[in-house]
C-alpha cells in the first residue's frame, strides 16, 4: 500500500468516524430539537444528569449529553452546570464561538425569556 492509499483510507475512515459520531449525536434528537425551539429554563433544569445533560449559554440552549466525554475540562466541568444557566463560567474560561467550532450539534434551541 502506498502512502496515498494510506492517506486517502484515512480520509474515509475519518469521515466515516465524523458521520458515525454526528448521526449519534442527531439521532435521538426530538423535530422541535433539531430545528431550535425555544425552552423555558424550567424545561432546561429537567436535564441535569450526564445521560441527558442540557446547560443554557447566553441564549442558546446546549444539549451537551453526546460532547460531554469530549470535552477538554472534563466532563465534571459541564456536569456542575447541568440545568442549569452555565453563561457567567462559560464566558470566563471560552469564546463563545468554540461552540459553533467544537460542538455545533449541541445547540437545540433558545432560552425563552
Amino acid at each position: 500500500m502506498c502512502i496515498r492509499d494510506r492517506v486517502s483510507t484515512q480520509s474515509t475512515g475519518n469521515r466515516n468516524i465524523a458521520m458515525n459520531r454526528l448521526h449519534r449525536i442527531t439521532a435521538h434528537l426530538a423535530p422541535a430539537q433539531a430545528a431550535g425551539a425555544e425552552y423555558t429554563m424550567d424545561e432546561v433544569s429537567k436535564h441535569n444528569t450526564s445521560k441527558d445533560c442540557w446547560v443554557v449559554v447566553g441564549d442558546m440552549v446546549l444539549n451537551v449529553t453526546e460532547f460531554l466525554p469530549d470535552h477538554p475540562g472534563g466532563k465534571k466541568a459541564i456536569m456542575l452546570y447541568a440545568g442549569k444557566d452555565a453563561t457567567e463560567e462559560f464566558d470566563m474560561l471560552h469564546k463563545r464561538e468554540v461552540i459553533d467550532k467544537y460542538a455545533p450539534e449541541a445547540k437545540i434551541g433558545t432560552l425563552k425569556k
